[in-house]
């Protein structure tokens, strides 16, 4: 890891892809943390109203 580190930033290390989420790069932590947010009942009302609050999702061109 020290050796990676060298070379790049990390952000996370996955050991289990079924125990966990991808997040070693920037877009991998966003998207992780938007997948969460919406598929979780805890935080899903409030991530939607940001999103919408903010115009919607739209994918870019």
């Amino acid at each position: 890891m020290e050796r990676a580190l060298e070379r790049e930033a990390l952000y996370a290390v996955v050991v289990d892809p079924l125990e966990g989420v991808d997040t070693g790069t920037p877009a991998g932590w966003i998207a992780a943390n938007a997948l969460m947010a919406a598929a979780d009942p805890r935080f899903s009302g409030a991530f939607w109203e940001a999103v919408d609050a903010r115009g919607g999702l739209k994918r870019g061109e």
